[in-house]
């Protein structure tokens, strides 16, 4: 069974987006037959792997994005109440 990707995001009607996991991306790679990879089979193997590459580099982004947001809204509440006490 071959199975390509080319874009780690999928969108779905409506305008959603999501990213597969890991764990889904770690299911299709081992779908299939047990013989030896051939050179399509390896190209393919190469393929998953980037994606899960970049599916996990969404998600540190994604998460070093929320951390930031949540460091700017106690910073923003420690300005409120210093002023506040001013």
């Amino acid at each position: 069974m071959h199975i390509a990707f080319f874009s780690t995001r999928i969108s779905f009607i409506g305008g959603s987006t999501m990213y597969p996991t890991n764990a889904a991306l770690g299911n299709l790679s081992q779908q299939g037959s047990r013989s030896p990879m051939n050179s399509a089979d390896a190209s393919h193997a190469r393929e998953l792997e980037e994606v899960k590459k970049e599916s996990m580099e969404h998600v540190l982004f994604a998460s070093a994005q929320s951390l930031a947001l949540a460091k700017l809204k106690v910073y923003s509440a420690m300005a409120k109440t210093i002023n506040d006490q001013q």
